[in-house]
């Protein structure tokens, strides 16, 4: 009767749940590090001309020669100088209008409130969710709380009316202050409705009061019309229309970032943007782009809002999971084109690369190792490759112990790289304690009983080498 093989642990499904959403050259064996556009710009390999300068101008803050409407219409898809000209014409030619709607109104109070009615009457005509952006307003009268809100806002401020916009949970309007004075009056603005100005009044309509009610704005945050456009990308998401691939979804957050760098959706989404399309990058062998984008999200570093450090630690702690998934990868595509050593030279690299997985990918190097001495001591073989799978195999031990005293001492925090290395480590020793087993199972037992001796010196608290040299000496 054979010895049965001990069971393997399966971790593949420990990192694909963390994807809720011009390429870097790789070397054969060692990653090289990433360049500066990938740790700390947008790349905008395929836009137009005219929307890259905008957002290296906004990336680097040169904005002198843009307007926030410019701002609201590139992001809403205007891409080419024409059409932006087209669409600043537009709005000026509503300004004017408003502007003669508004003559003989006094105070901002009268004046914003006959604004909000006026831009229901002339342009915006139906309430759509998916209408967010410039174009729809222009093009169709469609609109929705963000882009009414962004609208209503450029208008107001060309009229002197000082408008901040409003962000909650799901929703955005807007807030008019009296002036730009700190501490100055101020009314809320429910921009999706007529009689949205001041929400929770009565408002007398000729012989009727229409009640308007205030909405539960709960976590409201004030922001400036620049950030709120950056809001377009985050309602685009959450409705899948204008992003459908992973990359498309990463390169609109990068864009919402350089807007509203310090929104929580925002930078938690970039994340998860970056770990979707790494795992696509993985699954496709195409390991160069996928190291680029990890050094993209191992470099980033959220510094504004009440949750940059957190993002910024979910951002390295997923780093390190998925630098393990793919050298994992990446080495047994390499084992099965050219063999266990090539394998073991691509992890090193990682190891190199990637500091935070180094003591994940310890244990897959050790593992490794044990693989080629397998593969040394596997069928007939001359005593002088039976001494080399020895040697080699003591050389994976040695590799392993170094590998598990190092985690001892430096024990992971995060409990999925720590369940990550107890599946690494279970499955190490499981291939350590198998190759005494085949041994065994092919009458080997000289072969098996130096195995066994390599493994007690090796690992002498580890039960299972104890029980095989039991076994052995019946």
């Amino acid at each position: 009767m054979t010895l049965s093989s001990l069971n393997t642990l399966t971790s593949s499904g420990l990192i694909g749940a963390l994807a809720i959403i011009a390429l870097l050259s790789l070397s054969a064996l060692i990653p090289q590090q990433a360049s500066a556009r990938r740790r700390g710009g947008v790349d905008l390999t395929g836009t137009t001309p005219l929307e890259a300068s905008f957002f290296k101008d906004l990336q680097a803050q040169r904005m002198s020669e843009w307007s926030q409407a410019d701002a609201f219409f590139i992001a809403s898809g205007i891409r080419q100088p024409q059409e932006l000209e087209r669409a600043r014409a537009w709005l000026d030619d509503v300004v004017r209008r408003a502007e003669h709607a508004l003559k003989g109104r006094r105070g901002v109070e009268e004046r914003a409130d006959h604004l909000l009615r006026w831009t229901h009457e002339q342009l915006f005509s139906r309430y759509n969710a998916r209408s967010t952006d410039a174009l729809e307003v222009i093009k169709h009268g469609r609109f929705n709380c963000l882009s009414s809100c962004v609208i209503y806002g450029l208008i107001a401020e060309r009229l002197g009316i000082k408008v901040r916009g409003i962000a909650v949970e799901r929703h955005a309007f807007c807030r008019v202050y009296e002036s730009a004075r700190r501490g100055a009056r101020g009314w809320d603005v429910e921009t999706t409705t007529p009689f949205g100005f001041n929400p929770g009044r009565d408002v007398q309509i000729d012989n009727a009061v229409i009640s308007v009610p205030r909405s539960r704005y709960r976590g409201r945050r004030e922001v400036t019309l620049v950030e709120l456009i950056g809001l377009i990308y985050t309602n685009h998401m959450g409705l899948n229309a204008a992003f459908p691939s992973a990359r498309d979804r990463l390169l609109a957050y990068q864009k919402a970032a350089l807007f509203f760098a310090r929104d929580p959706t925002i930078q938690h989404n970039i994340v998860a943007a970056y770990t979707q399309v790494i795992n696509e990058a993985i699954d496709r062998q195409r390991w160069g782009e996928a190291w680029a984008h990890l050094e993209g999200l191992m470099g980033l570093n959220f510094t504004a809002g009440v949750k940059a450090r957190a993002r910024t630690k979910d951002a390295q702690r997923y780093g390190a999971l998925l630098c393990t998934q793919l050298a994992d990868a990446h080495a047994h595509a390499e084992a099965q084109l050219s063999g266990e050593a090539r394998a073991l030279e691509v992890l090193k690299g990682y190891a190199r690369a990637c500091s935070q997985a180094s003591g994940a990918l310890s244990l897959s190097i050790a593992d490794r190792q044990i693989r080629a001495a397998r593969a040394s001591l596997s069928g007939r073989t001359t005593e002088h490759a039976r001494a080399q799978g020895v040697e080699g195999y003591a050389r994976a031990l040695k590799a392993l112990k170094t590998a598990l005293t190092s985690l001892e001492r430096h024990p992971a925090r995060d409990p999925q790289l720590k369940e990550l290395i107890r599946v690494k480590r279970h499955n190490s020793l499981a291939a350590a304690h198998n190759l005494i087993i085949d041994a065994l199972n092919a009458g080997q037992r000289a072969l098996a009983a130096r195995l066994i001796a390599v493994g007690r010196a090796s690992l002498p608290r580890d039960q299972e080498f104890k029980r095989l040299e039991r076994l052995i000496k019946r």
